[in-house]
């Protein structure tokens, strides 16, 4: 099979993962399942993620050292099913910490290429945004493609798990666990 029929085939089982997702989950629960996978995400790429108990940012995680030096990202996660997101003054001062890098992370879905725009925190403002004038902000390049990353673990989803609930929750925080090991420094 050659590259564009593979990447449509992934694709392809993302929309149907996603939409699996979406018909069985409350959309608080989406959500939170999306923001999970995302972080899944970072860590499969090597970044180490620690979870926010209060919220925001929903987590940090600091890349992998290279030449002795490495970066902390605080990402935001919204998702939503309409073509408007809210962004409150406080996600915007959970994410905008000097010394890491500010980004609103922004789940376009549905989509015929669902995925996530990284936004740099800097470039938005606290108010009611439709997608696409977020789609046309700035960038941040975490190093990795997030969305082709993103797309593999969603992919992998059994489908005995699309139903949610604790089973799923696990499945999620296994394979986490499983990124962090792989990607833990020999002592």
């Amino acid at each position: 099979m050659d590259e564009p029929q593979e990447d449509r085939s992934r694709i392809n089982r993302t929309i149907y993962q996603l939409d699996s997702l979406y018909k069985m989950l409350s959309p608080q629960e989406f959500g939170r399942v999306m923001q999970q996978v995302l972080a899944c995400s970072f860590e499969a790429a090597g970044f180490h993620v620690i979870e926010n108990a209060i919220g925001v940012p929903d987590f940090t995680a600091t890349s992998p050292r290279i030449d002795g030096e490495s970066h902390t990202i605080s990402v935001e996660v919204k998702t939503t099913d309409k073509s408007r997101i809210v962004l409150t003054q406080r996600d915007l001062d959970g994410i905008l910490n000097p010394g890491q890098t500010g980004v609103l992370a922004v789940l376009v879905f549905p989509a015929m290429n669902p995925g996530w725009l990284l936004i740099q925190a800097e470039s938005v403002s606290a108010r009611s945004w439709e997608l696409r004038h977020l789609a046309i902000k700035p960038q941040v390049d975490v190093g990795f493609d997030v969305n082709t990353m993103f797309q593999r673990i969603t992919c992998v989803l059994e489908v005995r798990l699309v139903t949610g609930g604790p089973e799923l929750e696990g499945w999620i925080k296994s394979q986490r666990h499983a990124f962090h090991a792989a990607n833990a420094q020999p002592q």
